[in-house]
């Protein structure tokens, strides 16, 4: 029903722990630069940031977050779907896309994604979590203004954000 228009970033700058909780050092709801609330940000803008680049350690993470309602509930509960950087970037490959190429051919063909029931699926063939896209279904027109509404709601709107949590 929503999606952020850009990626965003978060830097942890140590390894994921089980069990323990820690909050981003860094973080950027467009991918370009630190957010107003980062203390320390690690560079003025993302592409000057060392923990960026591709293969950096400790790694910058870039996801994708999305409000996604179920096919057959359109007027239920919005959920979050924060898609990891494997999820967004591959191209098609047997009629399935990575999230932002999958995106680009709804909008080459004249169709809107909220106009779309999407088939996620895994992707077999890797060894790490990676989400592929395909268009399943047109959404039925009785839908779609719910579907427009929904994508209106501030549950929409908070699912899309970055938002850190900041201790008392």
């Amino acid at each position: 029903v929503k999606m952020a228009h850009t990626p965003s970033r978060t830097f942890y700058g140590s390894a994921y722990t089980p069990g323990a909780k820690s909050k981003p050092l860094c973080w950027s709801n467009n991918a370009q630069t630190p957010d107003a609330e980062v203390k320390e940000p690690q560079a003025p803008a993302c592409n000057q940031c060392k923990h960026s680049i591709r293969g950096a350690t400790p790694a910058c993470k870039l996801s994708w977050r999305t409000a996604v309602v179920v096919p057959g509930d359109p007027s239920g509960d919005i959920y979050q779907l924060v898609l990891p950087s494997t999820s967004c970037w591959q191209k098609e490959d047997s009629g399935k896309w990575g999230f932002r190429p999958y995106i680009q051919m709804l909008a080459a063909n004249n169709v809107s994604a909220s106009r779309v029931v999407t088939k996620m699926q895994f992707d077999t063939k890797t060894k790490y979590a990676k989400v592929l896209f395909s268009p399943a279904a047109a959404v039925a027109e009785n839908d779609y203004e719910v579907i427009k509404s929904q994508g209106k709601s501030s549950q929409a709107e908070s699912a899309v954000k970055l938002t850190v949590y900041k201790q008392d």
